[in-house]
């Protein structure tokens, strides 16, 4: 693997972190970097494909905890669900970013096998 592998790789965990925090489109980053790589490096594309999991599911926490705390008598788990979201959506690409610096996969908890075996990376 060269070093353009892993710094595209890790790109793919820092960009959309950066797009999410100003604008909430980071997985249009992940999306293109997919596509881009996807023929081209299994290792950048896997990153890639694991970056836009990790962006479904906390935005699929974000949804979550917005829809209970709408219905009101879900405001506790509403918090919790927003702090997972925020917690996770910061962190996880922040480790996924640095291990794929190092040449390592990073497979996201919970849906990253899913991931890997729905686009073959």
């Amino acid at each position: 693997m060269t070093a353009e592998e892993r710094n595209w790789g890790a790109l793919a965990h820092a960009i959309p972190l950066g797009l999410n925090l100003i604008t909430g489109l980071g997985w249009v980053a992940s999306l293109i970097i997919y596509f881009a790589y996807k023929d081209k490096s299994r290792f950048v594309a896997h990153h890639a494909a694991q970056s836009l999991a990790m962006a479904a599911l906390f935005f699929l926490l974000a949804i979550g905890g917005t829809i209970a705390f709408i219905s009101l008598i879900g405001i506790p788990l509403a918090i919790v669900m927003w702090i997972v979201a925020a917690v996770g959506g910061l962190i996880l690409p922040i480790v996924a970013a640095i291990k794929a610096s190092n040449g390592e996969e990073y497979v996201v908890p919970l849906i990253g096998q899913a991931t890997k075996s729905l686009t073959n990376t």
